[in-house]
């Protein structure tokens, strides 16, 4: 890497967004967060005004509950997580992934219920391994994206890829973020109304926060649906890379 020929950054970042795998990769995992964020508010609210009629104390309870179990779900995952990637390939994987957390999306709508609030936790677990398992396999699919670009043009460009992908990331996170209090506004919600809200609010609250981070997981399968990585591609890939580099 220390000798090979330093690339402009205009063309670099021209270069790495024209790999359609990272690319693929990058949009699916922007987007599974985009709309995970973007409706995070509106659960939250929910949970206040609607499963507990404005009783903030009785709210946070569950709201400690639910982190509590997404994060012990997420733990409890990352073995199971390693096991099935080597065995069924990281890109199925990071699908499974996928529709186990739009399960807990989908679910919210029967879950977010004022008779039965211990139910709300259940997405909780079910987005905890999901989004886990993402975590977990996205930097080491961008190292298989690294070995084949290295492959088809001879060169490595880790910081580049790595660059990028944070640059999408983060920025789909702060817009997410950003719209999540716009959503809220969009469906009428008021505090100063508390559990009175408005015909139709409530209503509107609980569409979209469904609908927002499903649609977001939905897109983002099937983008997965189109990298061709597998593992039987990069094992002839990392054979190839192993007899390039003997010959240096």
């Amino acid at each position: 890497m220390a000798k090979q020929e330093k690339v402009p950054i205009l063309k670099g970042i021209a270069e790495s967004m024209a790999n359609r795998p990272f690319m693929l990769l990058t949009l699916a995992v922007t987007l599974m967060f985009f709309g995970f964020f973007a409706s995070s508010s509106l659960g939250m609210y929910l949970n206040i005004y609607y499963i507990f009629g404005g009783v903030e104390k009785d709210a946070s309870v569950y709201v400690g509950l639910s982190g509590t179990l997404w994060k012990l779900s997420s733990l409890a995952a990352l073995p199971v997580i390693v096991l099935i990637s080597r065995r069924f390939d990281k890109r199925n994987t990071f699908i499974a992934s996928m529709v186990i957390s739009l399960c807990g999306a989908l679910g919210g709508w029967w879950c977010i219920n004022p008779e039965l609030p211990w139910l709300q936790v259940i997405p909780s677990v079910l987005y905890g391994p999901g989004i886990s398992c993402v975590l977990m396999l996205c930097d080491s699919m961008l190292a298989d994206v690294c070995d084949v670009d290295e492959l088809e043009h001879g060169a490595r460009r880790e910081a580049m890829f790595g660059a990028i992908y944070g640059w999408f990331t983060k920025v789909g996170l702060t817009v997410a973020l950003a719209l999540s209090g716009l959503l809220l506004v969009c469906t009428g919600f008021e505090v100063r109304f508390g559990a009175d809200q408005p015909d139709g609010t409530i209503f509107l609250m609980r569409i979209l926060a469904v609908v927002v981070p499903a649609s977001g997981m939905v897109v983002a399968t099937l983008l997965m649906c189109g990298y061709k990585l597998n593992a039987a591609r990069m094992a002839e890939v990392k054979a190839a890379l192993e007899k390039k580099h003997s010959s240096l």
